[in-house]
């Protein structure tokens, strides 16, 4: 706030137990301080969440006082004493305030004997208004309207043009005033009761921006991007840390508060849910202990892998290079994966071993070089390997292919669902070469 203070004198060490308390205004009933509408603040904060808090001791509590007001008599808030009773209204639209009385006697027996924290919460999301004082919730009410202050000036100890409820000008000490652009929670309140009544400073609230989900292909390192703190300035320098249910796999500079993770594989998750989706909390902390946290998840994707030229055999998925590859066990694509073999590659097969489909195969070579699969004998010949064996649901596709030397070149036995296209391919030196038995499949071949 930035209050032009008229009939106020500041006074240093007030007489008050509270030790977090070191300055306070005097407040002597003929004037007080304005400013502006809250509602030319940047980003007109009056449409949303909200918080005020004030800490103040009356020198009588005789008729009306303001304490705090902005907006006017269509639009506006305000806290103020009426004899005994703190109250907090607001209004939208010129309609009957919300409004929340509570008598200060009930507090503590002379409320003009110590300072009184009161904080007045405007809770959008909650269609509510709570009042706090000295760090307990002392009432709600409903909020009907959804504009807390129009364009009229701000008051602080007194009417600063008009006001939403309540009149007169306020006899005492204001030693804090605070506007906080959120809801403050109980246990907020309570902390920055605390930290006044034990001697602290008033509570610094911050939050962590810039950190979201986001995504990292398998296979490769994630390194976060450097977080920014919004709301009040920290007290001294920040540290960074972790939690989370997958923070044990990531890492975080103290300082700067960038996360990393090792690369990792899709194929093997080591999140704690096994879903790919690695979930952690960032924290930040001042050297007054004020912390602010943000969780995130990074989700590692799936990265078609080539596959160089080696032995095979098992579960097979992904796609390979061109080059020569002993097929030393049947070699297995499973359902819901695709195995891809492009212009070049040669797959020997083991005597009696199979290239089973349960997924997606497709083979694509080109008119100058086709895909092989053929035998690893040295002296082939017809059924030396059992060909490609088409399963339930499975899906087929041969372009420039030759398939030679097999039981079958395809087979698909009392097989549904299935589909398969062969062009521009060979099918030869097997002895039989689309082999289809019962079932309900569909083969094209061109």
């Amino acid at each position: 706030f930035n209050f032009a203070v008229s009939s106020a004198t500041l006074t240093n060490s007030p007489q008050t137990s509270y030790s977090g308390i070191s300055q306070a205004y005097q407040f002597n009933g003929s004037g007080g301080g304005i400013m502006e509408s809250l509602q030319d603040i940047s980003g007109d904060p009056t449409d949303s969440d909200a918080s005020f808090e004030l800490w103040f001791r009356p020198e009588s509590l005789s008729g009306e006082q303001i304490l705090f007001e902005t907006g006017a008599t269509t639009d506006g808030m305000v806290l103020y004493l009426s004899g005994n009773n703190l109250v907090f209204a607001t209004r939208d639209n010129g309609v009957s305030p919300d409004q929340i009385s509570v008598d200060l006697t009930g507090i503590q027996a002379d409320p003009t004997a110590e300072f009184i924290q009161a904080v007045a919460v405007i809770d959008k999301a909650g269609s509510q208004i709570e009042l706090f004082i000295n760090g307990v919730s002392k009432g709600f009410a409903g909020l009907t309207g959804v504009d807390w202050a129009g364009g009229d000036n701000t008051g602080l100890g007194q009417v600063n043009g008009n006001v939403a409820a309540g009149n007169g000008q306020f006899n005492g000490d204001i030693a804090i005033v605070r506007f906080y652009e959120k809801a403050l929670t109980e246990s907020e309140v309570q902390d920055n009761f605390s930290a006044i009544s034990s001697g602290g400073g008033v509570g610094v609230y911050f939050t962590i921006t810039g950190i979201t989900d986001t995504t990292v292909a398998e296979n490769a390192a994630f390194s976060g991007a450097t977080p920014t703190l919004d709301g009040d300035t920290p007290v001294g320098n920040v540290t960074y840390s972790l939690s989370g249910s997958d923070a044990g796999l990531f890492s975080v500079i103290p300082g700067t508060g960038v996360v990393s993770m090792a690369a990792q594989d899709y194929e093997s998750p080591a999140d704690l849910d096994g879903n790919n989706v690695y979930e952690v909390t960032l924290i930040a902390t001042d050297e007054d202990n004020n912390s602010a946290s943000q969780a995130f998840s990074v989700t590692v994707t799936d990265v078609t892998e080539s596959i160089t030229p080696t032995q095979l055999g098992g579960d097979i998925s992904g796609t390979l290079t061109a080059g020569e590859y002993p097929v030393v066990s049947d070699l297995i694509v499973p359902l819901g994966q695709t195995l891809t073999i492009p212009a070049g590659a040669t797959l020997s097969f083991a005597a009696d071993t199979q290239l089973q489909v349960y997924g997606e195969l497709i083979i694509q070579g080109d008119v100058d070089n086709r895909v092989l699969l053929t035998s690893a004998a040295s002296n082939p010949s017809m059924g030396d390997w059992q060909g490609i064996v088409v399963e339930d649901g499975a899906t087929v596709s041969l372009d420039y292919v030759i398939v030679e030397y097999a039981e079958s070149a395809i087979e698909l036995d009392n097989v549904t669902g299935a589909t398969g296209t062969v062009s521009n391919s060979e099918l030869r030196s097997s002895n039989r070469g689309v082999y289809i038995y019962r079932g309900d499949s569909e083969v094209t071949i061109t």
